[in-house]
């Protein structure tokens, strides 16, 4: 595992560095990869500055969500609102990417549990877990939509889940099961802004358990960047 401590002024361009340089490496010998995205102000500036980002082929990566929210396709407050508004949209409008390479997630009241399972048939046409993971870390520890002391950190599942009762708006919530965060190749963590630094601390605490700090997840994972714009 490596931490990166950087300032804010640093802290896009190092993530970017970052994941430039792991999709780099994977294309070498992979035809394709899995590219998990997750939601939240941290990964704003990041996922605008990756539509500028030269050189990275795109044609070989499948982008997946590492959270939904249970919203209407159309709504604003879905994860993948934002990531098409910066990243996916200026894409797919260059010719760099396709709409078969964007796999978001889709409500439907129709199927089981809202579609969940589906999501994870889809991912595993794919090869079932994720290359490279990009998850924004909260001040409260928690990753993906998996949230302190709540039962979805116990799930054993190893594909998405449903999450309720979230303490979180909405509570109703698609998310990487803990098991599918784990079975990834490589994961960025980010610890961006200074209310962070405590869920930092409890992240970096040997004591502080997986249940008290969802963050610590990512420590199963062989390949992890850790990156906080302040001390500790």
């Amino acid at each position: 595992m490596k931490h990166y401590v950087v300032t804010p002024a640093q802290f896009d361009l190092t993530a970017i560095k970052i994941i430039k340089r792991i999709v780099m490496k994977m294309a070498k010998i992979q035809k394709q990869m899995v590219f998990a995205i997750p939601g939240g102000r941290s990964v704003q500036g990041i996922l605008a500055s990756l539509a500028k980002e030269k050189g990275i082929p795109w044609k070989k990566i499948h982008f997946f969500f590492v959270d939904e929210r249970l919203v209407p396709l159309q709504s604003i407050e879905r994860n993948a609102a934002q990531a098409y508004a910066l990243l996916l949209d200026p894409l797919l409008k260059k010719g760099m990417l396709t709409e078969k390479q964007i796999h978001p997630f889709v409500m439907d009241a129709k199927k089981p549990i809202y579609g969940v399972a589906a999501y994870t048939t889809t991912l595993k046409h794919y090869g079932g877990c994720f290359d490279l993971v990009l998850l924004g870390v909260g001040e409260d520890g928690h990753i993906a939509s998996l949230f302190p002391h709540h039962p979805s950190i116990v799930n054993r599942e190893k594909g998405y889940i449903l999450v309720k009762d979230a303490p979180k708006q909405p509570c109703c919530r698609v998310s990487a099961s803990p098991a599918l965060l784990q079975q990834a190749g490589s994961a960025v963590l980010l610890f961006k802004g200074q209310e962070k630094e405590n869920a930092y601390k409890l992240f970096r605490d040997k004591e502080t358990s997986v249940k008290e700090c969802p963050a610590k997840l990512v420590q199963d994972i062989a390949d992890v960047h850790v990156i906080c714009d302040f001390g500790g």
